[in-house]
């Protein structure tokens, strides 16, 4: 059974800054890069990384992302994501039960 179709990562970015100019990718645990989009919902942007099976909720992935010339690598996991998100308070019970469970499946 998969649960887990994708990880998103958000990023807030200043007024004046196109994200237009951004060039993101991703390398998956395998080596493997892939190009992804920016989007953007009000003043929020973020990246999607599909296509993760449960049984890959252990593996490593590094976002690239470019910027005028600069760069930065942001490397997580499912894992890491589930950690923080089990870590906090949430008013729906059942999720954060579902949250702990997937976690410790992937333990």
């Amino acid at each position: 059974m998969d649960i887990i179709k994708h990880i998103r990562h958000y990023f807030m970015l200043s007024e004046n800054i196109d994200r237009n100019l951004f060039e993101i990718s991703v390398v998956d645990s395998n080596g493997a890069h892939k190009t992804v989009q920016l989007l953007s919902k009000d003043n929020v942007c973020y990246v999607d990384i599909g296509d993760i099976s449960t049984k890959d909720i252990t593996n490593k992935y590094k976002l690239l992302i470019s910027y005028e010339g600069k760069q930065a690598q942001i490397e997580y996991s499912v894992m890491s994501y589930l950690y923080e998100a089990s870590q906090k308070k949430a008013k729906d019970e059942k999720l954060m039960n579902l949250v702990k469970l997937i976690y410790w499946y992937g333990k």
